[in-house]
């Protein structure tokens, strides 16, 4: 006997069987979602995840030709590079530098030059460094966030959206010497190894990249006092040696920073930093902050939320002060998304307490969404004031080879 469902159809209409079941070609969230279910089945599905965030990010933030042709290879000079094999030959040398410039900042970013010092590296060999440890970083963070959700969509989604913002990819495009990805690098180490041996000198040779990574640093902190237990019949580590061991990587940073400084005369001079930069470009604050995280920004915000709405003040006040603090050192310098991009590393203890909090449908949504709007974003970051700078996907960047000189 045919089973009728009360609809507003005239009397008599009969609705057809296949009427009642979704349109494959009208759910095209259900049609992803079940793409991205095949895609991580297998044993192998996350050395396939890597290869293609990889090919991904390649793909929609492709290097520059002009650098990856001249500047890697010694043809014309990048004030950058130029500075990086300087203190390469020579890193505990205080070098005169124009006041106010980013190469002033540089004295005590000794991690780099002593790494190509000690594998006698040039501009490109610590450029290929560099994509090798990108791709490590896909690979941690895709294991991590695995770890973490114990749901291969959920991790794939997670990993794809940082990859798709400035810290996952910066790794591929960034050929200025910058090193800000060997930084990004030894922070996700810092959060995927639980062993004081190796969060403590992860930590301390990310601050001697840069010193935004100290700030970022709290994070890993945070991440470790979140941090689920490991699945039963592994062993499980105590948080105490682990937060120990980021606290003594702040002293010894202090510590020996200021050694530096006496034994040498290596310091960083303040200028272009604070209030007055920040008032002068106010107008590129809120883009950099932005294009910093892009659509990442949505989970810090639903932590937050989540976090008020708990009223686990503690959490949230130590997680509160941590965004503020990377923000406001973002917010009082020129280079307003490079630094603001140092807080992904927050983006891991906002996902330890949602997975936890959000039923699974809300948080594939959440991610799917994230990653979406991230990937679609076109990349364009803030550095040296007010000005905005694009990093072109390959399409883009063949067009330009046929554009009339200007």
């Amino acid at each position: 006997m045919l089973m009728l469902r009360r609809s507003n159809a005239p009397m008599g209409y009969i609705r057809p069987p296949h009427m009642d079941r979704p349109s494959r070609i009208t759910d095209p969230y259900a049609i992803a979602l079940s793409q991205l279910e095949r895609f991580v089945k297998g044993r192998w599905w996350m050395a396939r995840a890597t290869v293609l965030l990889v090919l991904l990010s390649l793909f929609l933030h492709y290097p520059s030709r002009h650098h990856l042709n001249d500047h890697l290879s010694g043809i014309t000079e990048e004030t950058n590079w130029t500075n990086l094999i300087q203190q390469r030959d020579a890193p505990f040398t205080p070098v005169a530098h124009a006041p106010g410039s980013h190469w002033e900042k540089t004295a005590f970013r000794l991690t780099v030059p002593l790494v190509a010092r000690a594998l006698d590296l040039g501009p490109l060999g610590i450029y290929r460094l560099q994509v090798l440890l990108g791709i490590l970083l896909i690979a941690l963070v895709l294991g991590l966030a695995q770890q973490i959700t114990r749901h291969r969509v959920h991790a794939l989604l997670f990993t794809a959206g940082l990859v798709f913002t400035f810290a996952g990819s910066a790794a591929f495009f960034d050929t200025w010497g910058h090193r800000d990805p060997y930084a990004f690098f030894l922070l996700v180490l810092a959060l995927a190894v639980r062993s004081p041996w190796v969060v403590g000198p992860a930590v301390l040779l990310a601050a001697f990249t840069d010193e935004r990574a100290l700030v970022a640093s709290l994070g890993v902190l945070l991440f470790h006092t979140l941090r689920p237990d490991p699945p039963q019949g592994q062993p499980r580590q105590r948080v105490g040696p682990v937060l120990l061991a980021v606290a003594g990587a702040w002293l010894i940073y202090a510590a020996l920073r200021a050694w530096l400084s006496a034994r040498f005369g290596l310091r960083t001079p303040m200028d272009e930093v604070g209030l007055v930069t920040l008032l002068q470009q106010l107008d590129a604050v809120v883009w950099g902050l932005w294009s910093g995280l892009e659509a990442a920004w949505v989970l810090l915000v639903a932590f937050l939320a989540v976090l008020l709405l708990e009223r686990r003040w503690g959490t949230l006040l130590a997680f509160a002060l941590a965004l503020l603090l990377v923000m406001a050192v973002a917010a009082g310098v020129r280079d307003v998304t490079r630094s603001m991009a140092y807080g992904f590393v927050l983006l891991f203890p906002a996902l330890v307490w949602l997975v936890d909090r959000l039923p699974k449908e809300r948080l594939t949504a959440l991610l799917f969404m994230a990653c979406l709007v991230s990937l679609l974003h076109p990349m364009t970051y803030t550095f040296g004031g007010s000005k905005l700078y694009p990093v072109d996907p390959i399409p883009i960047k063949v067009l330009r080879l046929f554009a009339p000189p200007s």
